[in-house]
């Protein structure tokens, strides 16, 4: 398994490609092409404007799209685990 984050995605796209790149082949995925020819051609398929899973391509757009009672029960839920995961300080968001 291979842990990714999306602010990863922003901050250093080329690296986390090239870490998935790796992880694949490492894996057995067979890749007729050398790793650098390989990460360009994913970051040049990267378009959010074709891909329903993009809202903004920006970080922390959650906390305009929830309300105050999705962020009640969210850190009920999970507001540790934000914290843990390094999303957040601490839960006074």
């Amino acid at each position: 398994m291979l842990t990714l984050r999306f602010e990863d995605f922003l901050s250093d796209r080329e690296q986390v490609l090239g870490a998935i790149f790796d992880h694949a082949t490492s894996r057995g995925f067979p890749s007729a092409l050398e790793r650098g020819k390989a990460v360009r051609i994913l970051d040049e398929s990267i378009d959010p404007q074709q891909s329903p899973t993009f809202r903004s391509g920006k970080a922390g757009g959650w906390q305009t799209a929830f309300s105050p009672e999705n962020k009640s029960l969210f850190k009920d839920v999970a507001g540790e685990l934000l914290v843990h995961l390094g999303y957040d300080k601490d839960t006074g968001w």
